[in-house]
């Protein structure tokens, strides 16, 4: 499989958007639609081949018995495992030796009660600190 990528769509994308960034609109032109149309369907393409060569790979690692990892000058290819190795059935914890697991305890902030706190009184709970947060736009093809 051959991708083309004409770079110099990018050359235009400023004045696609800055056109309706200064309108305010909340639609977008058929041009930067377009574009960005164009953009996904490479996405699409790329995502596929990453998932094939992957694919690819993870079948040659398991056919090598201990493979764990290749490194070359740029790129480093692991196959190892993901998540806790063990499990604790809760329904038994009466019956697990101590030295097994350790028991943690995790408070969730509830937000809407905080936030009508907030509104209500103008500050935070006592003990309740603000994240810092950031906004991440994203695009995607509509179903």
């Amino acid at each position: 499989m051959k991708i083309t990528i004409d770079t110099k769509e990018f050359e235009n994308m400023d004045t696609i958007f800055d056109h309706n960034m200064k309108m305010n609109s909340l639609f977008l032109s058929e041009e930067a639609e377009d574009f960005l149309l164009e953009i996904l369907e490479w996405k699409e393409k790329v995502d596929g081949l990453y998932e094939k060569a992957r694919e690819r790979m993870k079948e040659e690692a398991e056919k090598r018995k201990g493979f764990k990892s290749i490194k070359s000058k740029n790129i480093k290819i692991s196959y190892r495992f993901f998540g806790s190795k063990y499990k604790i059935d809760d329904s038994k914890i009466d019956q697990i030796p101590k030295e097994f697991y350790k028991k943690s305890v995790r408070y969730n902030p509830k937000a809407r009660e905080i936030d009508d706190f907030v509104e209500e009184k103008g500050k935070l709970p006592f003990g309740v600190d603000e994240t810092k947060r950031h906004k991440q736009l994203n695009f995607k093809k509509n179903d």
